[in-house]
């Protein structure tokens, strides 16, 4: 191995440890986790998936304001309640946004300043695949547009997590070959 790549060794390490164990990502993201955990649940109540997505007040406020669309609230009738808000969109329009959510707080991170024009070039690439497989799924009609759109969305969430882990280390603060 050479000096360079020797160089990145200890933070790999650390990840390999991390990665082995339980995640630390910010606290937005860990809710968007516990969205998910919860709808992977095919018992999940509407009560239960209702109480993971009040704990971060950043999705609830989104999954009202995305309810209350007209595309998804032809009516107009305000929807005023998480509860009303989840069985309007759907179990998984929620996990996408909860995911989007979390995405778009890790990338606006002061810890992801020194990676701001990478990290910015990673979502905009997520959010480009994730608007192409909401269209295909759609067109094709044998996918949930929603499952689509979450899979683009998440494609490259490995770069915001390894961004993320290396925004505490001092030698890749000014490291342009990131």
């Amino acid at each position: 191995m050479d000096a360079p790549q020797a160089a990145h060794l200890p933070l790999l390490e650390e990840i390999a440890r991390d990665l082995s164990g339980d995640p630390s990502f910010p606290t937005c993201m860990d809710a968007a986790t516990l969205i998910r955990d919860t709808l992977k649940d095919p018992e999940a109540s509407l009560e239960r998936v209702c109480k993971a997505v009040s704990i971060e007040p950043l999705i609830a406020s989104k999954v009202l304001r995305v309810a209350n669309t007209a595309s998804r609230n032809p009516s107009g009738k305000p929807v005023t309640g998480l509860n009303q808000a989840i069985s309007t969109l759907g179990f998984e329009c929620v996990r996408t946004i909860s995911l989007a959510v979390a995405l778009d707080q890790m990338l606006k991170s002061p810890k992801l300043v020194a990676f701001s024009a990478l990290a910015k070039r990673t979502w905009n690439h997520s959010l480009h695949q994730a608007a192409i497989a909401r269209v295909l799924a759609r067109h094709l009609g044998r996918i949930n547009a929603d499952e689509a759109m979450l899979s683009g969305l998440v494609s490259h969430i490995g770069v915001f997590y390894l961004l993320y882990r290396a925004a505490d280390k001092a030698s890749y603060q000014h490291n342009e070959a990131l």
